[in-house]
Order: C-alpha cells, then sequence, then structure tokens
C-alpha cells in the first residue's frame, strides 16, 4: 500500500475512535468522512484542523493520535522486519529510536530516521488547502463549514512542568519548517514531539476511563445545575402543587417548607393568603400528638389567620384536629395515679374542648356535628375521671379516718366508715389499700372480743295461753317410717308441730311468731331427745319434750337469733347483736357469754373433734372461739359484704367452707384450711364459682360436699386433705 493509502487509513481510524468517545457530532464524522473520500489525508491534519476549530482539546487530539499511531505499530510487529521501514513512512511517524521504542544500531540502514523525510513532506496535504481545492475541482469542504453549528470545546489548561505539546504548536513547527504534518509529528526534537508508548507497560484502558470517568462527572454537574435551575425557574402551578401534594400525603414539615417557598416567590398570588393558612395548619399538625403543644400552638396561631381570606378552607379541618387536644389530655388523665396530676389534666382537657365549643368562627355548628360524638365522649371521660379524682379523695379520707377509729377502739365506727365508702363507689370493695386498712380493724378487733361470765338462768314456767287452737290435719299414709326418730318436729305457719313420724298424726304443737324462720332441731341424736326451737315472739330459745311438747325450759335471750348449734351436753346461740351464748341443755342456765364487735346472722360451725367455733360475721370477719373457755383465738379478714353469707359455714375434712353470694345470679364458696399449732386458718385455692344463690345449708357427706343453688344447679365435691386444690367436683 504507498502513502496516501496508509495516511487514509490512519485517518480514517482517527475518526472511527472520534465516535466510539461520542466527541463529534454524527453530522461533522459524515461530512469528515465525505471529504476523506475525495482528498486522502492523514490523522495528524485532520487532529490539527479540529483543534484550530474548537472541536477538540489539544490534549484529546493528542491522545487520539497516539492511539491511532500505535495501533500501526502493534500491526508492524507482526510482519516481517524488513517492511517496518515502509510502515512507518506510511504512517508519517518518526523512527522507532526517535520514539525510544529501539535503539538507532540495532535498525537496518533503509530504517534510520531521515529516510523518507522528503517524500513524507510531500504527501502531506493540509485541510485548509484541501477546502480550497474543492470550489474548482469538488474536493473537500472545509472543517470549519462542516462543523460551523458546533459550539467550540474550550481548550483544557495544559499541566505545569511538562506534558504533550500542543497539535497547534507542532503544526506551526512544521509549516516554519517546510516539513509534512506526519514528520512534525515524528520529529525528534521540538515542542511538537508526541509520547512515546510502550506497549509492555501501557494500559491501553486507562485513557478511556479517565475520558468516560470525567464525561459522567460533567455530565453528572450539567444535570444537577440543570434541575436546580428548573426548579428556581418553577412556575407558580407546579410549585403550589408540589406543596399541596406533600400535604395530602400528611408530609407535613415538607409541605410547610414548599408553602414558604412559595410566598416568597409570588407573595402577589391568588394562594398567598391560603398559603399562610396552610403553614399554620401544618404547624399545629406535626405537634398535635403532644396534647400540650398542640393547645399552646394553636392558641398561637389560630387568632393569627382568622382573618385571612382563605381562612374558610381551614374550619373543614379544623374541627377533626382540635379534638384530637382535649382527647391525648383525658387519655394521659386516665392513665395517671396522681391525683395532683389528674385534676391538672382535667383542667387542661377542659381548655381544649372550650377551643372548638367556645370559638364558632374557628369550628361552626356545622362542622362541629360530625365530630359531636367525640365531643360527647370527652364529656363523658371528664365526668368519669372527676369520680376518680373523688373516689380517690374519699378513700384517701375513709382510710385515714378507719386508721382514726382503730386508735380510739371503735371498730364499729371503721366499719360503717367502710360501709359508706363502697356503697359510693362499688369499685374499691377490693382496694388494696382499704383492704390491709380493713385488716388492721381486723386485727385489732381480736381485743375488743370480750367475755361475760354472768349467768343467765332459764324459766321453767311455761307461758299460759288463754287462746283455744284446733289443728286441722290430713294424714295420707304410704309405705313405712324412714325416720329414725319416733317424732318429727317442723315449723309451719308461725308453729312449731310434733308429728307421729308413722301415722303422721299432730301430737302437739306451740306458737313461736310468724317472724320465726329457724327450723327446730334436737337435742342429741336419741330417739326420744328433746326439741329446740326459738320463739321470735317472746326472743326465747325453747326446750320441749319430743313426745308430748311439755316445756322444759325457756331462756330469756332478748334478740333475734340464729338456730342453736349442739355440741354435746351443750348448745351454741349466735344474737343478732353480736352474742355468742353458750347454753347447758340439762339446766337451760347460760354460763358464758361473748361478744364481738359486728353483728352475727348465721350461725357458728362447729366440728366433733375441733375445739373451735368459727362464727362468720355479718360483713368482712370470721372468729375462731374456744369451745372451752368463748375467748377469741384469732380473727380472719374474710372480705365479704353484709348480707352476702346466707346460710352457716360447714366444717369438712379439715377444711371450713363458707358460701358467699356476691351478686344476685352468682355465688362462691371460700374454702379454708383450718389452723393448726403451725399455720393460721387460711385459704385453700380459689373459690368455687356457682350459678345462683346457696340460700340452703351445704350439705355434707362422708368425704363429700353438696351444694345446691337457688337457680337449680347442684354441684358435689371430693374433699382430700393430701390434694391441691382439695375440692374438686365429683358431679
Amino acid at each position: 500500500m504507498n502513502e496516501e493509502g496508509k495516511d487514509c487509513m490512519s485517518a480514517k481510524r482517527f475518526l472511527e475512535l472520534l465516535e466510539q468517545n461520542g466527541l463529534l457530532e454524527a453530522s461533522l464524522l459524515d461530512e469528515l468522512r465525505k471529504q476523506l473520500a475525495k482528498k486522502m489525508v492523514s490523522a495528524e491534519t485532520v487532529a490539527k484542523v479540529l483543534v484550530d476549530k474548537g472541536h477538540l482539546t489539544r490534549f484529546q487530539a493528542t491522545d487520539l493520535v497516539g492511539k491511532v499511531t500505535l495501533a500501526a505499530e502493534e500491526k508492524r510487529e507482526a510482519k516481517a522486519s524488513t517492511k517496518q521501514e515502509a510502515a512507518d513512512d506510511d504512517l508519517g511517524l518518526a523512527p522507532d529510536d526517535d520514539l525510544g521504542l529501539a535503539p538507532d544500531d540495532d535498525l537496518p540502514e533503509d530504517l534510520k530516521p531521515a529516510a523518507k523525510k522528503q517524500d513524507t513532506e510531500e504527501e502531506v496535504v493540509m485541510l485548509e488547502a484541501a477546502g480550497d481545492e474543492v470550489d474548482e475541482v469538488g474536493g473537500l469542504t472545509p472543517v470549519e463549514d462542516a462543523g460551523a453549528d458546533l459550539t467550540p470545546v474550550a481548550p483544557p489548561v495544559a499541566p505545569a512542568g511538562g506534558g504533550l505539546t500542543p497539535l497547534e504548536d507542532a503544526f506551526e513547527a512544521q509549516q516554519s519548517a517546510g516539513l509534512g504534518a506526519a514528520e512534525s509529528f515524528g520529529a525528534e526534537s521540538g515542542p511538537a514531539m508526541l509520547p512515546t508508548y510502550q506497549r509492555s507497560k501501557r494500559n491501553v484502558w486507562d485513557t478511556k476511563l479517565m475520558v468516560g470517568g470525567g464525561l459522567a462527572l460533567l455530565i453528572l454537574i450539567l444535570i444537577l445545575v440543570a434541575v436546580g435551575w428548573n426548579l428556581m425557574a418553577m412556575p407558580a402551578d407546579e410549585r403550589w402543587e408540589l406543596a399541596m401534594e406533600d400535604y395530602r400525603s400528611e408530609s407535613y414539615s415538607q409541605a410547610e417548607a414548599k408553602f414558604e417557598t412559595f410566598l416568597e416567590k409570588f407573595s402577589q398570588d391568588d394562594r398567598a393568603s391560603e398559603a399562610r393558612v396552610r403553614i399554620a395548619l401544618c404547624q399545629i399538625r406535626v405537634v398535635l400528638s403532644d396534647a400540650q403543644a398542640g393547645l399552646d400552638r394553636s392558641t398561637e396561631l389560630l387568632p393569627v389567620i382568622q382573618d385571612e381570606d382563605a381562612f374558610g378552607l381551614a374550619r373543614e379541618e379544623l374541627a377533626t384536629m382540635l379534638i384530637q387536644i382535649p382527647e391525648g389530655f383525658l387519655k394521659s388523665a386516665k392513665l395517671s395515679d396522681d391525683i395532683t396530676k389528674k385534676e391538672e389534666l382535667v383542667a387542661l382537657t377542659k381548655d381544649g374542648k372550650a377551643l372548638i365549643e367556645d370559638n364558632p368562627s374557628w369550628v361552626p355548628s356545622s362542622q362541629r356535628r360530625s365530630i359531636q360524638h367525640r365531643i360527647e365522649a370527652v364529656t363523658e371521660g371528664i365526668s368519669l375521671v372527676t369520680r376518680d379524682i373523688d373516689q380517690d379523695k374519699d378513700l384517701a379520707a375513709a382510710i385515714t379516718g378507719i386508721s382514726a377509729s382503730i386508735q380510739s377502739r371503735q371498730p364499729l365506727d371503721a366499719y360503717q366508715t367502710y360501709k359508706d365508702l363502697v356503697q359510693r363507689y362499688p369499685g374499691l370493695t377490693r382496694d388494696q389499700g382499704l383492704q390491709e386498712a380493713l385488716r388492721a380493724v381486723t386485727e385489732s378487733e381480736r381485743e375488743l372480743v370480750s367475755v361475760a361470765t354472768d349467768v343467765i338462768d332459764p324459766v321453767a314456767e311455761d307461758v299460759r295461753r288463754r287462746e283455744v287452737r284446733v289443728i286441722l290435719a290430713s294424714r295420707t299414709v304410704k309405705g313405712t317410717r324412714q325416720s329414725e326418730n319416733r317424732v318429727v318436729a317442723v315449723l309451719a305457719g308461725g308453729s312449731v308441730y310434733g308429728l307421729d313420724s308413722e301415722t303422721g298424726e299432730v301430737l302437739w304443737g306451740r306458737f313461736v311468731g310468724h317472724g320465726t324462720l329457724i327450723h327446730p332441731v334436737r337435742a342429741s341424736s336419741d330417739a326420744d331427745a328433746d326439741v329446740l326451737f326459738s320463739d321470735s315472739v317472746r326472743l326465747e330459745l325453747v326446750c320441749v319434750a319430743a313426745g308430748d311438747g311439755e316445756l322444759k325450759w325457756r331462756l330469756p335471750i332478748g334478740e333475734p337469733m340464729s338456730a342453736p348449734i349442739v355440741s354435746g351436753q351443750r348448745a351454741y346461740v349466735s344474737g343478732q347483736s353480736g352474742r355468742l351464748l353458750e347454753v347447758d341443755l340439762q339446766t337451760g342456765a347460760s354460763p358464758r357469754q361473748t361478744t364481738v364487735p359486728l353483728r352475727l346472722s348465721v350461725n357458728a360451725a362447729v366440728s366433733r373433734n375441733r375445739t373451735e367455733l368459727f362464727q362468720v360475721a355479718e360483713h368482712s370477719n370470721l372468729y375462731v372461739i374456744a369451745m372451752d373457755s368463748l375467748e377469741c383465738r384469732a380473727v380472719h379478714y374474710l372480705g365479704h359484704k353484709a348480707g352476702t353469707v346466707s346460710v352457716p359455714p360447714l366444717v369438712q375434712m379439715g377444711h371450713l367452707f363458707v358460701a358467699e353470694n356476691y351478686a344476685s345470679d352468682r355465688c362462691r364458696i371460700n374454702v379454708l384450711r383450718l389452723p393448726s399449732d403451725e399455720n393460721p386458718l387460711a385459704a385453700a385455692g380459689a373459690p368455687i364459682e356457682l350459678k345462683g344463690n346457696i340460700v340452703v345449708p351445704l350439705v355434707p357427706y362422708r368425704r363429700r360436699l353438696l351444694a345446691v343453688t337457688d337457680l337449680g344447679e347442684v354441684r358435689v365435691f371430693d374433699v382430700d386433705l393430701n390434694k391441691d386444690p382439695p375440692c374438686t367436683q365429683a358431679a
């Protein structure tokens, strides 16, 4: 291939590199290719013209020409060594030794530096000259015309202290010396020397990465500048829509900043008033989670914006916004345990509620209707918290009063204080502080239990009855007698009757008053044992013979009483005032009486192999009384309310069972382990719950217990000392 063809190949390779690196527009590259098709020139010439016209920087031109030269050298290495001189001349480069590739001594004579200098000079054609000839012979169009529409790229500042010499200077040096472009780029000395490429050390990707990275950074900077400029130059509608988009998505901090920017740039816009309103709403909304901050900011900002033309838009939102303030205070008040803090929070809740109710210009009635249910809930909550505050105050006062009653040895006053308190606040019956105060009363009561040894004598004379009584009875005999006793005593119509268990014949009758509710009992298990019953008219305990109803004795009690409990030769009667009387069944006298501070409504419980009586008081306490002396051994706080224990407790298998009707349709059986030398009377597991009330006594049957309620629930329980819990349902 001749020299002209090689120059053309290097120029085409140069254009390919320009296209790959995106340094020229496609239209300009197409125009250059058209000119190269008409007139062959070297890559150095094309590079020089592009630098002069501002399409390339000096560094870019030098780097690309070097790559073209490097590619040509690699191809020549693959050919025979005898063709190196021709390849160098075709490319218009200086000999290898001038480029630092090989020493002159190793080169053949025909490859030494000046071999083709003259020929190279004659082959180089400047694009400017080529352009002059185009008009006459249809040659190349000048590059400046082809790239007239391009914006020149400013040449970078050459680094100090070395580096590549710009192609512009190399070209001028070539012109002044009368040398061709190719020979000028390959000269051994002078300012236009090209860099020496070492194939063994140079990475061909270094330059590409540097150029690519620089271009990417430049593009990124331009994009950021463009975005910033667009934001700064954004029209009012777009800026407003961006702010409203953040507001609707509840990004209130971002929306506030955008509304403020809108006001700064478009203060005369028709939406400026709305922007000021929206800014205030954003500032309130961001603090609504803190009720105190919401209240402070609302009272600060709403008076400022209420005169704005666009304030009507705020009314649509203020109702649902402002109701959150009293709701927040109310929630904190419910969670607080400090009375003073609760009172402060209730006052703040009322202030927050006033924002809605006392400012119709902020929240008109038409808007208030949408949150009326929430306003009512706040009002109800204020009432409940206020009641809690009053309850806490009354509780504290009651505990103080109970302590004072204990100090003055007035347990009845203490229990009355407790009764009044739980009547107003039923929920306090299980309050721990109040229970502790009652336990203190219970502990002090043991000292208040007194024993009297004044003997109460019975009356042996029967009451003279002037009235004539006729007993009407209808008898039906079926089967055989089932009772062990020949005579059965029953209560009916205010009278006690003795009936023959075989024939049903009425043997005797005695009027005891319609107020008598206690059924008669036998003085012992003997077949002919005497009958004991109470007379509610004369308030007496009466003992008569079972066979004929003949009076044995009458013991004046002087108050309503419960059914007598028989243990051996003694009976125990509980009086309503709090007296427990011991009665000698043989004589009818009462040698001892013990008095407890509380009223008694049911009789005591006793066990054959125990030496204690277990007496349940009208409310709260259970007393453990020694049978031989009637002294109080212990007081156990049961915690029941007045009137909830209707039947006496039952001792069974080492446990005490107390039925408590704590609700109109619910009851529970409290299970207590009997006291021992090591352990006091204490609860043995959780109470047993049943439906209905227990109004008939619990029935023991060997190791089992039968309970019946007024709603028809019947339960049978197994009692075992070795189990936990000791009482389990059997049927």
